[in-house]
């Protein structure tokens, strides 16, 4: 039964990755409609390289920049397309100045500002207005590098009407802007019932880190595709949210592992989150100084991502080993664990593969990074908050049923299983309380009679069912009590909070009714009978629960003792 379960579960998960593999791969390639005709210039480009080497009708993408020096200047030359209504042109700059020339004419300059004011220039979209008339005429691009390694590329030069260009560029980005949403809402979300767990229940790191990196995920994916430049109209902010967000990601990431995890690794992820927590800070406080642009440092955060990627599996393959070689590897992978892992995972792999990607085209010359993405990490990044909140669920979930277990070996080990009655073990328990409340309280002792008799003469299941039914009746008989519990053997103890004499006298007389009640039906063999005691707190020397409960028993051994004795006078 249990295998066809989980059968069904893993079928149903494989419909629902197959069915949203279609949806990504329908948002990515879909088309976007458009009212005039888009035109992407990628082939048919002439350039002059700083070193005044001619490059004549190649495609954008071998167009020889390599990693750029700060001040080189790169001129691009191309004959516009037919002209449309409202025709602009959008193109994309990484860390320089761009100086746009329809034949003679400057038409638009960026950019060169940001030296004069000694900033960073950010990475930013232009959407260009073009003169009427401009089919035919020659385009010319002017761009320099602002700062060594600004770019290796340049993304698509596209031209069209400007509505178009826009709604384009949206539409093309709406998976990305869609996932990016996602991510940062739900990363707010966790992050509020963390708070509220704290202030309410109980503080939940897990929740909080796991919160924090699917805001910090979102944010870094909204502003690498410019989505909040384009909402915000502020350049330097989106580079800075980018930078800011991919240099912080590492630590939340191990701060989470080591709000999940148990064991001898704890050290280690304070040690890594810690260099990772200061790397980024000192990075953007010389960035604010102005000693070194974020930007700069890109290659080195990636170098940790990597590096920290590699020693993180190798730390989960070491307690995998550890847990087989211990023989508790089937007990110590819950489904919560199995879940998160398999998303942690797919999120490390995705970004190492996106950073390789992005490394590969950086620097090997062919295309550039402007033609990398982070297509991978972004579906890595949505399968990784999915497991998260799976996780957080089903986390709870075995929590609950394992404090269930709890409650019930508790109640087997506090519980007298022929009575089904609080045993010895819990009165003494709550005596201790008693004590250490120091509230007023009564005891009241009992002791069943004749139950030495009923065994000899009738047997022991007899004389269990005598105990049982005796049990019952007291049980009925003291629900106002705090406890009602068997001592062991034929002695049973009432624990009332408070010294009210009218009440214990009350449950005393309804007590002796029930069993005179009791011995009128003709079920049974024997007759029921009982010896009871009762003392109050405050009137002992000390006050204490043992002192009580001892003179409370004494008081029922005297009434014992006096029916012994009338026994004895009528026989």
């Amino acid at each position: 039964m249990r295998v066809n379960a989980h059968r069904k579960n893993f079928a149903l998960i494989a419909v629902l990755i197959v069915l949203f593999a279609l949806f990504f791969w329908k948002l990515i390639t879909s088309v976007p409609d458009t009212d005039y005709p888009v035109t992407n210039l990628t082939s048919g480009w002439d350039a002059t390289l700083p070193d005044a080497t001619e490059q004549k009708d190649v495609p954008l993408t071998e167009v020889a920049f390599g990693v750029v020096r700060e001040g080189e200047v790169y001129v691009l030359r191309h004959v516009l397309p037919e002209d449309v209504p409202g025709g602009a042109m959008q193109i994309k700059t990484r860390h320089a100045s761009i100086e746009v020339f329809v034949e003679d004419e400057l038409v638009y300059a960026e950019g060169m500002q940001y030296p004069v004011m000694r900033k960073m220039t950010p990475g930013q979209f232009h959407f260009i207005a073009l003169p009427d008339g401009y089919g035919g005429k020659q385009l010319t691009l002017r761009i320099w590098s602002n700062e060594d390694g600004a770019f290796s590329s340049l993304e698509p030069v596209i031209v069209g009407n400007m509505h178009d260009l826009h709604t384009g560029y949206m539409r093309t980005g709406r998976l990305t802007l869609f996932a990016s949403l996602f991510l940062c809402v739900m990363g707010v979300l966790q992050m509020f019932i963390f708070f509220y767990l704290t202030v309410h229940y109980q503080r939940e790191n897990r929740l909080f880190f796991s919160g924090l990196i699917a805001f910090f995920l979102g944010l870094y994916m909204l502003s690498y595709y410019n989505l909040t430049d384009l909402l915000s109209a502020n350049p330097l902010r989106n580079d800075l949210v980018e930078y800011g967000t991919l240099f912080y990601l590492p630590f939340a990431f191990v701060a989470f592992l080591d709000a999940t995890q148990e064991g001898g690794a704890h050290q280690l992820y304070v040690a890594v989150r810690t260099v990772n927590l200061s790397a980024a800070t000192v990075i953007l406080m010389l960035h604010f100084t102005g000693v070194l642009y974020v930007d700069r440092c890109v290659t080195l955060i990636h170098a940790m991502i990597f590096v920290e990627g590699i020693l993180l599996i190798a730390i989960a393959i070491r307690g995998m080993i550890r847990r087989r070689n211990s023989g508790r590897a089937a007990e110590s992978w819950k489904i919560s664990q199995k879940i998160w892992v398999v998303g942690f995972f797919a999120m490390l792999m995705s970004a190492m593969i996106d950073i390789l990607r992005y490394s590969f085209a950086r620097y090997s010359g062919k295309g550039g990074e402007a033609y990398s993405n982070l297509n991978i990490m972004t579906m890595g990044a949505l399968a990784f908050v999915a497991t998260l909140i799976l996780n957080f669920f089903y986390y709870h979930i075995e929590q609950m049923q394992e404090e269930e277990m709890m409650r019930r070996l508790s109640g087997l080990a506090y519980t007298d299983p022929l009575t089904d009655m609080a045993n010895r073990a819990r009165c003494e328990q709550l005596l201790r309380e008693i004590d250490e409340e120091k509230m007023p309280f009564t005891v009241i002792s009992m002791d069943v009679n004749h139950l030495k008799e009923v065994n000899d003469t009738y047997g022991h299941a007899a004389g269990d069912r005598y105990l049982a039914d005796m049990a019952q009746i007291l049980t009925e008989c003291f629900r106002e009590a705090k406890l009602v519990g068997r001592m062991g053997g034929d002695e049973f103890v009432a624990i009332i909070e408070g010294t009210d004499e009218a009440l214990c006298r009350r449950m005393l007389t309804g007590l002796a009714e029930r069993v005179v009640k009791a011995n009128l039906q003709k079920d049974k063999p024997f007759t029921y009978s009982l010896s009871c005691g009762f003392a109050y707190s405050t009137k002992t020397k000390t006050g204490s629960a043992k002192e009580t409960y001892q003179m409370a028993d004494a008081r029922m051994y005297d009434m014992k003792k006096k029916q012994h004795e009338r026994i004895a006078q009528r026989a």
